[in-house]
Parts: C-alpha cells; sequence; structure tokens
C-alpha cells in the first residue's frame, strides 16, 4: 500500500468522530483537539488545499526535483497525480468550480531560473501556463468569482501582490513596498486578500480592501506570522506562526482579539487551509519525520454558527 493511502483508508470517518471533547492534543491544552494524520512515509506530502465541496484536498507531493501536483479524494482515500516530474511544485489553489486547480513551478533560464503560475485540469490533466514574465512568481488564490488569481511576483524588484485576469488581461501591481508581499488569499466575499508582509520587520499578517486599496495590519508579533487562510464566513483567519517557539497554526478573529493556538507539536506546522464546512483545517507537518498531511478540529469558539 502507497504512502498517501496508509493513512487514507477510512480516515473520513475518523474525522467525523474527532473532536475537541472527545479527543485532546497530549501536548496542548486539556481541550486542544488532536490533528489526524493523513499521509505518512518518506515521501513529502505539502500544503493542502481543500477543493470547494469539501471533498478533496490537493497538496504538492515528492522531492525536489521530482514533484507533482496531487489530489486526494477523501471518500476513497484515492490519490491521483495530475503532473509528471516538475523541479517543484508550491501553492495548489482551486478555481471556485472544482475543475482546475493553479500552482507554482519553475522554468530554467540562462545564469538561474524563473517561476510561473501553472493551471491543470483536473479532467484531462491538460496544463496551462498562466503567467509569463520572466521572474519569480509564486503562491497564487483564485478568487472567489473565478475571474483572476493573486500572486505575489518579484517583478517590480521586489515580492509585492499582483492581480491578473483569467481572461487574458494584463497583470495589475497591487502592493508597493521593498519588504516582502507573500501568501495572498481571497476573503470569501471577494472584497479583501489577506496576506504576510515582513514590512514591519518580522512577517505579520496584513489585509488589502480591494476597492479603496486599504491596508490593515492584522498582527503584530514579534515572531513570524505569514500564510493566511480565511474561515468560510470570514470572521477568524488562520495562519502559521513562530510565536510558540516553533511553528504552530494560529486562528485570529478578524475584527479584532487575541489570537488562538489550534497545533502544540514540537515540530512545525505550516500552511494552513481552512475547510468549506468551516469545521477543519489541513496543514503540513514534519511531526512525524517526514512532511505530510495533517487535519485538526477547528476550536470551539470559532465554529460555523460561534459568535
Amino acid at each position: 500500500m502507497g504512502k498517501s493511502h496508509v493513512y487514507a483508508a477510512g480516515f473520513l470517518a475518523v474525522l467525523l468522530l474527532v473532536s475537541p471533547e472527545t479527543r485532546a492534543d497530549p501536548s496542548g491544552p486539556q481541550d486542544a483537539p488532536s490533528p489526524v494524520q493523513i499521509t505518512s512515509g518518506p515521501q513529502d506530502e505539502y500544503e493542502p488545499q481543500w477543493s470547494p465541496d469539501g471533498s478533496m484536498l490537493s497538496y504538492g507531493c515528492g522531492g525536489m526535483g521530482d514533484q507533482n501536483v496531487a489530489v486526494m479524494d477523501l471518500e476513497s482515500g484515492e490519490q491521483t497525480l495530475l503532473t509528471e516530474g516538475l523541479p517543484f511544485v508550491h501553492a495548489t489553489t482551486w478555481s471556485p468550480d472544482g475543475r482546475e486547480i493553479a500552482y507554482v513551478t519553475s522554468a530554467p533560464v540562462e545564469g538561474g531560473f524563473v517561476s510561473h503560475v501553472y493551471i491543470v485540469t483536473l479532467a484531462d490533466k491538460a496544463v496551462r501556463q498562466f503567467t509569463h514574465v520572466e521572474s519569480i512568481d509564486g503562491s497564487p488564490a483564485w478568487s472567489p468569482d473565478g475571474k483572476a488569481i493573486a500572486f505575489p511576483s518579484e517583478r517590480s524588484g521586489a515580492f509585492n501582490l499582483w492581480i491578473q485576469g483569467l481572461d487574458g488581461s494584463a497583470a495589475t501591481m497591487v502592493t508597493d513596498d521593498p519588504a516582502l508581499d507573500h501568501g495572498p488569499e481571497w476573503s470569501p466575499d471577494g472584497q479583501a486578500i489577506a496576506f504576510h508582509s515582513r514590512r514591519g520587520g518580522s512577517s505579520s499578517i496584513w489585509i488589502y480592501r480591494i476597492k479603496d486599496g486599504d491596508l490593515t495590519q492584522l498582527t503584530g508579533h514579534e515572531a513570524h506570522d505569514q500564510y493566511p487562510d480565511w474561515s468560510p464566513d470570514g470572521n477568524y483567519i488562520a495562519f502559521d506562526s513562530t510565536r510558540s517557539g516553533n511553528m504552530d497554526i494560529w486562528i485570529q478573529p478578524v475584527a479584532g482579539g487575541e489570537a488562538v493556538q489550534v497545533t502544540f507539536a514540537d515540530a512545525m506546522d505550516m500552511r494552513p487551509s481552512w475547510s468549506p464546512d468551516g469545521r477543519k483545517i489541513a496543514f503540513s507537518s514534519d511531526r512525524s519525520g517526514s512532511i505530510d498531511v495533517w487535519v485538526v478540529d477547528v476550536p470551539q469558539a470559532a465554529q460555523p454558527g460561534k459568535k
């Protein structure tokens, strides 16, 4: 049985049974939910993202020089590779209709390499290149209306956020700062983009408002907060942070308030993705020895319907 199937078989039923009341993380507070491991083995699986209907997870898998975009059906546990033999894969993002996935990989150029955003279709595995400027593009995020993709790019001389339409229109730079802006994620209503930035020294979570270009700093800890993801109701943002002494998953109310720690292992828990039903967060972690996909229950206070 392959690595991705070791924990996949029957894990959907396990996820439905695990809750903060019935299973606690022994490394955290008594009521801390215990993450469930989804993949296992020597091959890395990382940066998971839920499909819009919650039935699948996408992620990058493999080792440097031979990585691929993979999807796992959460009912059957079956893994499907959508690409073959890429130099690396970074940051998958689903189209709102669930038919396509955008991701980043590299291409060699004289004196080095560039990276671009590509799009693969699930039905036939057809791949098309989305960005073409000779630069380093990264971490794409598909807009909720399906009409655009946001991504960070070095094409301005520093990493800033850009938005490019699926209609073939040119990309537009939407942040302009010499510090790094990265990891964009659209709000569920499409009116804002959360991202992490080093413009304050350490990496913090910021929110860019589409309508007026207003920028708001959400977190300001001396530790590094990065890779935000919105809850489906838009009330919270999950992110990974080093504020506990190692990298863990945290959530922060968008309206303000204290951040809440979600994972507690002495490991690197990274790149959270909130499930469409608002009840779980997928993330990648090296707590098992290699980087694998894990899923944890959202704390009760941030569950759907809670105020």
